[in-house]
């Protein structure tokens, strides 16, 4: 049954909860116990094995394509009139009248920018474990957030397709409108950026699906009797890679975040993302301080997830 404010004429719908002014800390206690330990669970070692495994995985998966574009070059160069990119290049050419404008090989492109943007990522995570050696103040904490938080998560499922998150409805209008509504001025000029950043992203995002779906047909899929090890890896790792396209999970957890930090806002202040920042950096300190074994402290950093956030914010105030 529902209760009545003091009114008596409006009801009130959350008396039941509390929100942790502590940031619910005080709820992480590294005792791995049932009864005490509201966190812990077997299934987080499994879990955060998964993760790490697909980093691994997941990076030398495109480094095979890489080496198979690059080995194959004469062949791939024949058959790259499906990509967008190639198309626009004659367009272009035909226009200017010149029609060896752009001699480059598509396939060679395209695949060499999804490298240096996975070496971006691995050269960003290397940066933030050599911080977190070498200091052991708050930046040595923030590090360790963003890696746990953000950077795993998104090596395990990388790929140049990612790119097409840009593009999906939701994503490109809240970027858009972000720029143009709650604001006292509009920022047109940003709004356009987003379009055109929108764009780009689908132009390579969809070739890169192309030659990806073409890459694991040929290799993997198409005239081959038998399932081997090598061809279930290939499917298995493009599928891994198209499931990644929508990062749910970064979604769902920002979508959370917003709602704690940033208020009735529907945006993130300056004030809020430092804030959430803190948080996050507090929270990986607490875990690392009373969990002992460091296996434990991995597995727990690695998985944590929106409902560790809940959890952690949120109490039954009848239990009080």
């Amino acid at each position: 049954m529902l209760k009545s404010d003091a009114s008596g004429e409006l009801p009130v719908f959350f008396d039941h909860l509390k929100v942790s002014q502590d940031g619910g800390v005080s709820i992480i206690t590294g005792t791995k116990d049932a009864d005490t330990d509201k966190l812990w669970h077997w299934s987080r070692y499994v879990s955060a094995a998964s993760v790490w495994a697909s980093c691994i995985l997941n990076t030398h998966y495109i480094a095979h394509v890489f080496h198979k574009v690059t080995a194959e070059e004469k062949e791939t160069k024949k058959n790259e009139d499906f990509l967008i990119v190639n198309s626009l290049k004659k367009g272009f050419a035909n226009f200017l009248g010149q029609d060896n404008l752009f001699e480059f090989d598509s396939f060679l492109v395209l695949s060499s920018l999804e490298i240096l943007m996975l070496a971006g990522l691995w050269a960003r995570l290397i940066y933030s474990a050599t911080v977190i050696c070498s200091n052991t103040g708050w930046k040595r904490w923030l590090q360790v957030q963003s890696v746990f938080f953000e950077q795993l998560g998104t090596l395990s499922v990388f790929s140049a397709m990612q790119l097409l998150f840009y593009v999906t409805p939701k994503v490109f209008v809240a970027n858009v409108l972000s720029e143009l509504t709650g604001r006292e001025h509009p920022a047109y000029c940003r709004a356009l950026l987003h379009v055109l950043f929108a764009i780009l992203c689908c132009i390579i995002g969809f070739d890169a699906f192309l030659i990806k779906v073409r890459m694991s047909a040929t290799h993997f899929i198409v005239d081959k009797e038998g399932l081997t090890l090598e061809r279930l890896y290939g499917s298995a790792m493009l599928l891994n890679q198209i499931l990644g396209v929508v990062q749910l999970t970064w979604i769902v957890r920002k979508r959370v975040y917003r709602f704690v930090f940033a208020g009735p806002s529907f945006t993130f202040s300056d004030e809020a993302l430092v804030k959430m920042d803190m948080w996050n950096s507090w929270v990986s300190f607490q875990i690392w301080r009373k969990y002992k074994n460091v296996f434990d402290r991995l597995a727990l950093l690695t998985t944590f997830s929106d409902e560790d956030f809940q959890l952690l914010l949120l109490s039954d105030a009848k239990e009080d």
